[in-house]
């Protein structure tokens, strides 16, 4: 079973994604929001998702170091990134940095975005798209 993990500061958004991954088969664990990058890293280790569905916006976080951690990381740099974001400047702004610091740009999913869409596109992440 493919196991997703959710950071995101918005309680409903997350429990939407939960809701319509596990219908669809997936076990979905929110990311615990913790001060230090370091701690949410630990969290998403411990997880050990398949994908990391990760909200841009999310106040006292920087989405870029984040992604830059995780590719950074032995363990870590298998995750596939899903990053979710209704701003397209902060979605530019975001791949320009990866892009300058040569790191693989993730999957992008622009709000409000369609339920069916948010599962063909984790299928099509974790191979169950067959």
């Amino acid at each position: 079973m493919k196991t997703v993990a959710v950071l995101d500061d918005d309680q409903a958004l997350v429990e939407l994604y939960q809701t319509v991954l596990e219908e669809e088969g997936y076990i979905v664990h929110p990311v615990k929001l913790l001060k230090q990058p370091a701690q949410i890293l630990a969290n998403i280790m411990a997880i050990n998702p398949d994908v990391l569905i990760l909200d841009i916006h999310i106040p006292g976080l920087n989405s870029f170091d984040i992604i830059k951690k995780l590719n950074s990381h032995p363990e870590l740099s298998k995750i596939k990134v899903l990053v979710c974001s209704a701003s397209r400047p902060s979605l530019s702004s975001l791949q320009g940095q990866l892009s300058d610091a040569n790191l693989v740009i993730p999957r992008v999913l622009e709000k409000p975005f369609d339920l069916d869409e948010l599962s063909r596109v984790v299928d099509s992440m974790t191979g169950l798209d067959n």
